[in-house]
């Protein structure tokens, strides 16, 4: 008997599963949780489903996003690793919480005219706080940064004080030339 293509509420979101199958998953829109939702379940369906060995290849072209939901991608692309290799592409931009998702590859790949964006944890918010709880936030906000300098510090082999010296001063916009340089990528290639 054969199998029904699920429905899809246009042909991207058909060329997309085509590529899941090929074990291609593609990281292009802001990351939040709903997103990190959709992509974690196609992690788990890329490592059920595609033959044992068969490497992963995933594309970003992000502008970041929600720490957390970045941050439930970036470990579930780790674990993936443990089965299969986790190539990763950036195509155009990988700001924030993509550069960040970036470091889970085994092999990290920037196109020639791609851009890397790599800064401090950052807040928006509305509304009426007290001075407490914004003591609370900032110290929180401080601890989550440490986690994101730890995972850049692990991949790029600097260290992590130095990481947050450089993004507290200024975001840190990278050509490839500046990512490779950097340790934020591993080649750079069309």
């Amino acid at each position: 008997m054969k199998k029904k293509l699920p429905e899809f509420a246009n042909f991207s979101d058909y060329m997309m599963f085509d590529a899941l199958k090929e074990g291609v998953l593609f990281i292009a829109q802001y990351i939040d949780t709903d997103f990190a939702r959709d992509i974690m379940s196609q992690i788990g369906w890329l490592d059920a489903n595609l033959p044992k060995g068969q490497d992963v290849k995933v594309i970003i072209t992000c502008d970041g996003g929600e720490v957390f939901a970045g941050l439930a991608i970036y470990d579930s692309l780790v674990k993936l690793k443990e089965t299969r290799a986790v190539n990763i592409m950036v195509a155009g931009l990988a700001a924030s919480m993509a550069a960040i998702v970036l470091q889970a590859g085994t092999l990290r790949i920037a196109t020639p005219n791609s851009r890397l964006l790599i800064h401090e944890v950052r807040q928006f918010k509305i509304g009426e706080e007290r001075p407490s709880d914004m003591k609370e936030e900032a110290a929180e906000m401080s601890k989550v940064s440490k986690i994101l300098a730890d995972i850049l510090s692990k991949s790029t082999g600097r260290d992590s004080e130095e990481i947050e010296r450089i993004w507290n001063k200024r975001d840190v916009w990278m050509s490839p030339e500046e990512a490779l340089e950097f340790g934020l990528i591993d080649r750079i290639e069309p």
